[in-house]
């Protein structure tokens, strides 16, 4: 697990949309996003986090997700120093589509990612942050799986939604939300290895939500990952953060969303 990718495509400005340095065209609506993956205007829950630079002349895009009125759920390298433009200020995005309310944001607060991350070895997980809005959003509230995950999760098929690429080389298609649906094709004890070449995450859809409809009575889709990184050129199957592994850490940050509390510790380094 020793490339990259996800790892925020795209920049944003004020007043229009540009391209990060070896990208070759703006954010715009395509027909596709996500590799092969469709048009979504049912997720509300699922929004698009900027982080736009003090200057206001660049920034990067990750997608979100909703986990408490104020709290989204997203990748560590999404907000992590040194990914993201120096004294950048995030901003949050509801919508279809960027590229036509480019101005609807809502400010977020506050930043927090895992501290165990660490941007050059990626396959050692802890891709996981919350971004804290400056007030509450009008969506549902998503779910997070919470059961420890096991081998019957192999197959079984996960949905997976965002605001990045429909193509990876060269990389177009940025800014519309998307969905797709895709298999699990194996798991570790920090990881999900989710996705095919034709229905895969890419560039923008970094820490955007797999969901999984888990078994049972009352069954229902759980964000089971987190769109962490994949092959060059969204070419083949992606990784994605176990969410069940990090519950505490994200529970202590919708606390202290929530009250005001310090979050305790992660337990035994989550």
């Amino acid at each position: 697990m020793n490339f990259r990718l996800f790892i925020l495509a795209w920049v944003l400005v004020p007043t229009g949309c540009g391209a990060l340095p070896n990208v070759a065209e703006e954010p715009s609506a395509s027909a596709n996003a996500i590799i092969g993956g469709v048009s979504d205007s049912a997720d509300d829950s699922v929004v698009t986090l900027f982080a736009i630079a003090a200057s206001g002349n660049s920034g990067t895009l990750c997608t979100a997700s909703v986990i408490a009125p104020t709290v989204l759920l997203t990748a560590a390298h999404c907000v992590l120093p040194g990914e993201v433009p120096i004294d950048a200020r995030f901003r949050a995005y509801q919508g279809d589509d960027f590229t036509t309310h480019p101005n609807r944001f809502i400010a977020v607060k506050e930043t927090h990612f895992d501290p165990e991350f660490s941007i050059d070895d990626l396959g050692a997980g802890h891709d996981v942050a919350v971004a804290i809005l400056a007030e509450a959003i009008s969506a549902p509230v998503l779910q997070i799986n919470r059961v420890p995950l096991t081998a019957t999760v192999v197959g079984k098929s996960v949905r997976l939604v965002g605001y990045g690429a429909s193509a990876g080389n060269p990389l177009t298609g940025t800014g519309a939300k998307r969905q797709v649906s895709t298999v699990v094709d194996a798991y570790d004890d920090l990881l999900l290895n989710v996705g095919k070449p034709d229905a895969v995450t890419c560039n923008g859809d970094s820490g955007g939500p797999a969901f999984l409809r888990m078994d049972g009575p009352s069954s229902r889709e759980v964000i089971v990952g987190i769109a962490s990184f994949g092959s060059v050129h969204c070419g083949g199957s992606a990784y994605h953060t176990r969410v069940d592994v990090y519950a505490s850490f994200l529970d202590g940050w919708v606390e202290h969303a929530t009250t005001g509390a310090d979050p305790l510790p992660p337990a035994n380094g989550q």
